[in-house]
């Protein structure tokens, strides 16, 4: 039988499990199971072991597993997290298990790297410094040309990614994330930060896989985003609406991304903007993707990225998985309802009529009613999602703007 380690599975990573399970795989999953790594229900039930361990230490979850027994049998580890693509790979070398190299996962993991990497293979990027004081941070910005997009490293979900029209802007935004002592999965925020040139242009994500050398990608996806000067994203279109000019160029550009990085065996969830000059990436990781876009490829295209990931983490070829599934046709989209500026809210306007205009496959309350709206982080304060099939990119996309119109909370007042 198979076996399987996946590392601390958050969001997407939970569908690992899933998958896993349902392959009939063994399935060992290594978590701290508090605070913010706390494991769900349905994680728990699926696995066939829980090894509960700090899984932002290395070393002892290579101790755990050892001194477990089902150390003796694993055929491959994979992480459940973006915080946790490192540690997995580290890991699986320390185990002489298949994965992703150390050397392979700095560079999809720190956006500095990432920069760096595109440019020595003169692959289209914007210009950028990486800074770690509010000194240097001015002095990026006489060398850059505004706007510009201030972000930190090695964070997630668009937190603390600010658009900044000037010095002043963006000092303040590198000063914020200096003074943040967020802890997101057991991990500090950190002070090293990314100022680099704003690029126009609708953004979109790449998801698929690469296997010795060869790139695949399984779906493309337009991405909705919410006001500037914050990125935070609010809906999802899978397949993208996309003429074959751009998918071409988008596809090209991904190949070449992924060969600048070095990834190799590995899935990927690349991010760009399709600028006037051609597609730009925002980063790429070596993960699944979030936002439940994981499902919205399956949805739309049959495609398990899931299934992709597990395979390659054993040393087998996704190809087996992927060439099963059958294309659906049609298109998945999601819509995630923004609260605005309200605190909290008493119902969401509009919630009941959307089966009436959309095929909905899931509707999912993050916030309830009631209940104090996050204060801090753009992404955290959305308060609930539609997801649904359509039957075309184009018929995906009116049905998300119209649920951008009509989804809206009504404030409470909470005392």
């Amino acid at each position: 039988m198979t076996s399987v380690l996946i590392v601390e599975p958050v969001s997407s990573g939970n569908e690992l499990v899933v998958r896993a399970a349902a392959m009939g795989w063994n399935t060992v999953v290594a978590s701290f199971d508090a605070e913010d790594r706390t494991l769900t229900a349905a994680t728990k039930d699926l696995a066939s072991t829980l090894v509960q361990v700090d899984t932002n230490d290395v070393h002892a979850i290579v101790e755990a597993v050892s001194r477990s027994p089902v150390g003796a049998g694993l055929d491959g580890v994979v992480a459940g997290s973006e915080f946790h693509v490192e540690i997995a790979a580290q890991v699986a070398e320390k185990l002489g298990l298949p994965g992703l190299t150390t050397t392979d996962v700095a560079l999809v993991r720190n956006k500095a790297k990432m920069r760096e990497a595109l440019q020595r293979a003169g692959v289209r990027s914007p210009r950028h410094r990486e800074v770690a004081s509010r000194a240097e941070a001015e002095l990026a910005c006489a060398a850059l040309t505004f706007p510009v997009v201030v972000k930190p490293v090695e964070s997630s979900s668009s937190i603390h990614v600010l658009k900044a029209r000037d010095t002043a802007e963006a000092v303040r935004a590198y000063a914020a994330i200096e003074a943040d002592g967020m802890i997101d999965l057991g991990r500090p925020l950190g002070d090293e930060v990314v100022i680099e040139e704003y690029v126009s242009g609708d953004e979109y994500s790449a998801d698929g896989y690469v296997w010795r050398g060869e790139v695949r990608i399984a779906a493309v996806t337009r991405k909705l985003l919410g006001p500037e000067p914050t990125f935070v994203e609010l809906g999802h279109i899978t397949p993208a609406p996309l003429g074959p000019n751009d998918l071409g160029a988008i596809e090209r550009y991904v190949g070449q991304v992924v060969r600048a990085v070095g990834l190799e065996n590995s899935v990927f969830h690349c991010e760009m903007r399709l600028s006037a000059n051609g597609p730009v990436l925002m980063e790429i990781a070596a993960r699944l993707p979030g936002d439940q876009i994981v499902h919205l490829v399956a949805d739309a295209t049959g495609v398990s990225m899931a299934d992709a990931a597990l395979l390659m983490a054993v040393g087998a070829n996704p190809e087996t998985c992927l060439d099963e599934h059958a294309a659906f046709g049609g298109a998945a989209g999601i819509r995630f309802v923004d609260p605005g500026s309200i605190t909290a809210y008493t119902r969401i306007e509009g919630w009941d009529d959307v089966p009436r205009y959309a095929d909905v496959v899931e509707r999912k309350v993050l916030v309830p009613a009631g209940e104090q709206i996050p204060s801090t982080y753009e992404a955290l304060r959305r308060v609930a999602y539609i997801r649904y099939r359509a039957s075309d990119p184009d018929t995906a996309l009116a049905v998300n703007e119209r649920l951008g119109r009509e989804l809206r909370p009504v404030a409470a007042y909470l005392s």
